[in-house]
């Protein structure tokens, strides 16, 4: 049979054959089987006389092998040959040899496989007429559906006894790229059979409980075999098993309330657009009344109407935990409450000298804040003096041998570069295995008391008016102890005032929309022949407007939240909070054909992840909203540290601000001139509210070509720092 631009296959019926070896290969089940299939089909074409196809991984080695036209014996002995060498296959591999998809080397090549230390000299084009001679060498890869290689095929007498040629290799080429699809499939089918057994193995071995709940039923549909040393019921009977049922036979009664409270609470947040997890504590009662302390984390899963479909969670037994950490929560507390209203200087630090603590005295030692103190390194507020060299050369020969000396002195620098002399007593924190991982220490300001003594071994005659300046200093540091616990006492009044704010929003007003929203959805349901097409415009109307008040709630909700809890802040890597961010705005829609560039590498700012997450997340999601409608939207973010900061610039090639509307960006509710996009105003108020409460800022530019910039600034980690640019 003949194709138009190819040479006569064979005497028989090609393409029948392809059919049956395409049918045939689909249902292999291993890849020698498929590499075996193709490897029959092409003699059975008439198109070789002899075909090998092997498997080879990145380095060589030899995998699965299909043959036929080839004695067994020579399958055993490459099976025990070395594998080839990466330089030989290279050579192979040259765009010189290319010919269609596969490659051929005449034997006038020069390149004999069996001895790799031959010379290899350039390639002399083949005629395309010439008979096939010993030596020639005719391979096809088996490549991957992105393109990598994870095979060959070599052929060797052809029917037609001529030298191969682009068009008279095509079918060769299909068969061997069928072959490769279908081995491809078959490591993709194990791979998964691999990960699900993984999957089941981890359930049923894992100490937590694994669960999944079905929210139209609210059973569980699913429930680890973990649960039986928890409960003392096996898993199997409590599939099926209502939430309501569970919270009766499991849950302490004093609990009851608050875990009924966080089920309604996860399914409300879901509806609202809320799919964080959802975490409490609480207690369950074995039959025999045995009490175990759990923590749960749930989360909802939504369909693409935003439906609660199932909840899914996980529950830890924290007994032993729970009954730690209140030991060591009280021994904490004790802690900060002495350490936080000491005069002295309190910290702990790291093996380098970084600081981990220090209590508020340090602003009146030093000027500055604990945070400004924690974000920069504790020799930068040391003068250049040789008490100071002396001091350090014995600290860290104490350091070598585990014993600190103590006690110390330092110089420090205080505000207007005056000197503070300190002396310091330090001890040794150890870990479990009893290495040096840091030191606390507490340091006293004895300036005053060594010019003291100066002046009464040099005037005696002012040591009344020296005690007096004394007494002056010690009732001041009083007078700003007290100060300091009345300002405290009044912030805590501030902070409950504004945490009973926060639950009346959350609950008086979030949850009449929420009914508001099952009416209107109802009313659609249930009534929708009854009303003429205005009455289901109004009914939609409504829907959208409760959905839009409950967003407006939400972002009033994350101001107010915004950066406010400094306990949670740590070092987190801006970029891979970024590829997440970009991530969950692709698999909303919102990303499409826009582009992101980044640089490559991490970079760690002193941030709350979650609040870090809200401002690229609002930033980039502004991006997308209000781009150019003639191009697609291009992002570059670029970084740098300064002035101990880490400054981030997000530029866009959107509509930009219009210039009347720059100073007001970031005001509450504003939008700009003829904004199309939907939106509340709060994106960049939120965006401007976490950063100065994360002693951070943000700020606008226009771009010179069209487009914004906004920069974002952090204070910089210690160990921050940078690598190339890449496109995501």
């Amino acid at each position: 049979m003949d194709t138009p631009g190819t040479r006569e296959i064979g005497t028989r019926n090609p393409w029948g054959t392809f059919t049956a070896f395409e049918q045939a290969v689909r249902r292999a089940g291993t890849e020698t089987q498929a590499l075996q299939l193709a490897a029959e089909a092409v003699i059975e074409c008439e198109l070789y006389r002899c075909i090998v196809l092997s498997l080879h991984d990145d380095q060589g080695n030899l995998g699965a092998i299909g043959y036929a036209g080839v004695p067994s014996e020579l399958i055993e002995a490459a099976r025990r040959a070395p594998r080839v060498r990466k330089e030989v296959r290279e050579a192979v591999l040259k765009e010189e040899h290319r010919l269609g998809q596969s490659y051929f080397i005449p034997v006038e090549a020069g390149i004999d496989l069996t001895d790799e230390a031959r010379h290899i000299p350039s390639a002399q084009s083949p005629d395309p007429m010439a008979e096939w001679r010993a030596g020639d060498e005719l391979f096809t890869p088996l490549r991957r559906s992105d393109g990598g290689i994870m095979g060959f095929s070599s052929v060797d007498e052809p029917f037609d006894r001529r030298r191969p040629t682009t068009e008279s290799i095509r079918f060769l080429e299909l068969i061997i790229s069928r072959a490769a699809a279908a081995v491809e499939h078959l490591g993709t089918l194990r791979g998964q059979a691999a990960i699900e057994e993984r999957i089941q193995r981890i359930v049923a071995n894992a100490e937590d409980v694994i669960y999944q709940i079905n929210a139209a039923t609210r059973s569980f549909t699913m429930i680890s075999p973990a649960i039986q040393i928890l409960t003392g019921v096996d898993s199997a009977e409590l599939v099926g098993l209502a939430t309501g049922d569970w919270i009766r036979r499991f849950v302490h009664p004093d609990d009851r309330e608050m875990i009924t409270q966080h089920y309604l609470e996860l399914g409300d947040a879901a509806l609202g657009g809320t799919t964080r997890p959802a975490v409490c504590e609480y207690r369950v009662r074995r039959q025999s009344g045995v009490v175990r302390w759990v923590r749960e984390k749930t989360w909802a899963s939504t369909d693409e109407d935003g439906q609660v479909i199932t909840f899914e969670g996980l529950i830890r037994d924290i007994t032993p935990v729970r009954s730690l950490s209140g030991q060591l929560e009280r021994t904490e507390q004790r802690y900060h409450l002495i350490a936080d209203n000491a005069r002295d200087l309190i910290y702990t630090r790291d093996v380098d000298g970084a600081m981990t603590y220090v209590s508020p005295s340090v602003t009146d030692y030093l000027g500055i804040s604990p945070e400004e103190f924690l974000n920069s390194h504790f020799s930068s507020w040391l003068n250049d003096s040789p008490r100071n060299r002396i001091a350090f050369e014995a600290f860290n020969a104490a350091l070598e041998s585990t014993a600190i000396a103590s006690p110390f002195t330092l110089e420090l620098r205080g505000p207007d570069s005056r000197t503070i002399l300190m002396e310091f007593n330090e001890s040794l924190i150890h870990d479990e295995f009893g290495r040096v991982i840091g030191a606390q220490g507490v340091g006293r300001d004895i300036t005053e008391r060594e010019e003291l003594l100066n002046s009464l071994r040099t005037q005696s005659e002012r040591a009344d008016a020296s005690n007096v300046a004394l007494k002056s200093l010690v009732s001041e540091s009083r007078r700003r102890q007290q100060k300091a616990i009345e300002l405290s006492r009044q912030l805590r009044a501030k902070n409950k005032e504004l945490e009973s704010f926060v639950h009346i929003v959350s609950h008086d007003l979030r949850a009449p929309l929420i009914t508001l929203q099952g009416l209107s959805g109802q009313l659609r349901r249930r009534y929708a022949r009854l009303l003429d097409e205005r009455g289901r415009e109004i009914t939609l109307q409504l829907g959208a407007e409760a959905k839009r008040l409950m967003r407006l709630i939400t972002g009033l909700l994350d101001y107010a939240r915004a950066g406010s809890d400094e306990s949670a802040r740590r070092a987190v890597d801006l970029g891979l909070v970024t590829e997440s961010v970009w991530t969950r705005l692709t698999e909303s829609g919102l990303v499409g054909d826009s582009a992101l560039r980044c640089p490559d590498s991490p970079i760690l700012v002193w941030a709350d992840p979650v609040a870090l997450e809200r401002v690229m997340e609002n930033l980039l999601s502004n991006a997308l909203i209000h781009r150019d409608p003639i191009r697609p939207v291009e992002i570059e973010l670029s970084w740098e540290s300064r002035d101990g900061q880490i400054e981030v610039a997000i530029r866009d090639n959107g509509r930009g601000v219009d210039p009347d509307d720059r100073d007001r960006i970031f005001e509450l509710f504003f939008r700009g001139q003829g904004a199309e996009a939907p939106g509340s105003g709060l994106g960049l108020a939120i965006v401007k509210r976490i950063m100065e409460a994360s002693s951070g800022s943000v700020s606008y530019e226009p771009n010179p070509g069209g487009g914004s910039t906004f920069y974002v600034r952090w204070p910089a980690h210690p160990t921050a720092f940078h690598r190339s640019a890449s496109t995501l």
